[in-house]
C-alpha cells in the first residue's frame, strides 16, 4: 500500500476510534485516559471502595438529614405555624428556589450532602458565618433587592473547590479558608476569636486563634498578614499545610491599602466568585520544598472525582427544590427561636464576639425576635468596611459566652468554650472508614510524571 494511503487509513482508524467511548467517564477526562491508561483502572478501584465506605445516599437518608422542628418549651407548636405561614407569605421566598438556570446547583448540593454530610446553605450560610454577595445580580423591584439566587459560575467554583483533598471532606475546613479569603479582600484587623473552631487536626488554627484575640498582640492595628506571620513565628519551623496556604491566598487577596475593618457589628463573611478563585488559584500554587505540585490542579481533582463516583446521586431534580426549602425553613427556625429566647430575657449581655452570626452590640437583644433578627443581619461587604463600631471590638468574653442568645445559637452550631483542642460537633453524617476518601490516593501523591 502506498505511503499516502497508508497515511489515510490511519487517520481513519484513528478518527474512528475517537468517536468510541473508551470508557464511562466524563468526556473533560478522556484525554487524560488516552494519556494514562493505568488512571482507568485506578478510577475502577475507587469507585469500588466508594461502594462499601461511602456508598450513594438513599432518599431516607437525606431526609434524616434535614432539618425539623422540635416541639418544646422554647419553640412551640404556633411558633412553627408562625414561621410557616410568614415563609410562605414572603415575597423573596419563589425568588429564594429559583435556581435561576444554574445547572451547577444540583451537582453542588448533592455532593455536600453525600460527602461533607449536610447542605450547601448551610455551608455558605450561619453555620460557618458564610454568605453570598448577590449585589451583582439582576435587581427584582417585587422584592426591591438583587436577585438573590446563587450564579451558576459560583457554584460550579463551589463544587470544585469541595473536593479538593486538603479539606478530608470537612466543611469547616473549607470555610474557615473561604472566611480568610474575606478577611485579606477587606483588610480585617478586629481582635476577636478566629477561627471560632478548628475544624482539623492542625495546630495553625489553635495558635491563630490565641494571636487573634490577643490584646497583646493584636490591639486592632495588625494586618490579618502580620498575625500570620506570628503564627508562622510560634510554630518554631514546624510546616503547616495551611499557614503555606494562607500566605498564597495572601498574595491573591490581601488589600492593605484598603481602609481596615475594625468594626464589630459586621460578622458575616461575604462571598463572590472572585474570592473563590482566590482560593483556587492559591491552592493550585502549593509546592513542595523542592518545587513539585503539592497538589493536582482544582478542577482536575474535580474531574477525577467526579469520574470515581460513577453513580447518579440524589436527590433526583425533582425533588430538589422541596429539600432545599426545607433547609432554608430551618435556618429562619434556629434564627427565629434564638432572638425569641432573646426577647424573652433581656439582658446585657455584652459583646458578642465578631463571627458569631448574632448581634454585637450590647443590650441589643431586647425587643421583639423581629427586632432582634434584623439587628443581627450585619454582612462583611466592600461597602460596610471601616464603619465605626458602636461598641467595642468584639472579644470573646465571659458574659458573652453564657448569654443566652449566644448560647442557644451555638447549641445548634456548637463550638468549642474552654480553648483546648475542640472536639467534633454532633453530625448526621454516616460513619466512615479513615481510608473512605474516595478511594482516591491521598493528598501529596501527586506528581508531574504521573499526572494524577
Amino acid at each position: 500500500m502506498p505511503s499516502r494511503e497508508r497515511h489515510s487509513q490511519a487517520q481513519r482508524d484513528a478518527d474512528e476510534g475517537a468517536s468510541m467511548p473508551k470508557s464511562d467517564v466524563p468526556v473533560d477526562l478522556q484525554k487524560i485516559l488516552d494519556s494514562q491508561p493505568e488512571l482507568e483502572e485506578m478510577l475502577k478501584k475507587a469507585n469500588a471502595l466508594l461502594k462499601v465506605h461511602n456508598p450513594p445516599l438513599k432518599m431516607q437518608d437525606l431526609q434524616d438529614m434535614l432539618p425539623k422542628a422540635q416541639i418544646d418549651e422554647s419553640w412551640t407548636a404556633q411558633d412553627e405555624l408562625q414561621l410557616q405561614q410568614d415563609w410562605q407569605d414572603d415575597p423573596k421566598r419563589p425568588y429564594l428556589l429559583d435556581s435561576g438556570g444554574n445547572k451547577h446547583i444540583a451537582p453542588l448540593w448533592r455532593y455536600t450532602m453525600r460527602f461533607m454530610g449536610m447542605p450547601v446553605e448551610q455551608i455558605i450560610g450561619p453555620r460557618f458565618d458564610l454568605g453570598y454577595n448577590d449585589s451583582s445580580n439582576r435587581y427584582v423591584d417585587a422584592i426591591q433587592s438583587p436577585h438573590p439566587h446563587w450564579s451558576s459560575k459560583l457554584c460550579e467554583k463551589l463544587w470544585q473547590l469541595a473536593s479538593h483533598p486538603l479539606w478530608m471532606d470537612e466543611a469547616g475546613a473549607m470555610a474557615i479558608c473561604l472566611q480568610y479569603v474575606v478577611k485579606c479582600r477587606t483588610n480585617d484587623q478586629r481582635p476577636m476569636r478566629w477561627p471560632r473552631e478548628n475544624h482539623t487536626t492542625d495546630k495553625f488554627f489553635d495558635l491563630f486563634s490565641s494571636v487573634n484575640q490577643s490584646f497583646q498582640f493584636q490591639n486592632g492595628a495588625k494586618t490579618i498578614r502580620d498575625l500570620r506571620v506570628e503564627v508562622d513565628r510560634r510554630l518554631n519551623g514546624r510546616r503547616s499545610r495551611y499557614s503555606l496556604l494562607f500566605k498564597a491566598i495572601e498574595s491573591r487577596a490581601f488589600r492593605a491599602d484598603h481602609r481596615p475593618l475594625t468594626s464589630a457589628r459586621v460578622e458575616t463573611y461575604l462571598l463572590s466568585t472572585e474570592d473563590l478563585t482566590s482560593l483556587t488559584k492559591a491552592l493550585d500554587a502549593q509546592v513542595t520544598a523542592d518545587g513539585a505540585p503539592l497538589y493536582r490542579p482544582v478542577k482536575l481533582q474535580a474531574v477525577i472525582a467526579k469520574a470515581a463516583r460513577q453513580s447518579h446521586d440524589l436527590p433526583r431534580d425533582a425533588d430538589l427544590s422541596g429539600m432545599r426549602e426545607q433547609v432554608l425553613l430551618g435556618i429562619r427556625r434556629d434564627k427565629a427561636k434564638a432572638a425569641k429566647i432573646a426577647a424573652m430575657n433581656p439582658q446585657p449581655i455584652g459583646n458578642i464576639p465578631a463571627g458569631s452570626g448574632l448581634p454585637m452590640k450590647a443590650g441589643s437583644s431586647t425587643g421583639s425576635p423581629d427586632q432582634a433578627m434584623q439587628q443581627s443581619d450585619s454582612y462583611l461587604a466592600d461597602d460596610e468596611v471601616g464603619q465605626e463600631p458602636d461598641s467595642p471590638l468584639g472579644v470573646d468574653s465571659d458574659s458573652s459566652i453564657e448569654s443566652v442568645l449566644y448560647q442557644e445559637y451555638r447549641r445548634h452550631y456548637p463550638i468549642p468554650d474552654n480553648g483546648e483542642a475542640p472536639k467534633p460537633a454532633p453530625s448526621t453524617r454516616r460513619e466512615r472508614t479513615p481510608t473512605s476518601r474516595r478511594g482516591l490516593p491521598r493528598a501529596g501523591s501527586y506528581s508531574p510524571q504521573a499526572g494524577v
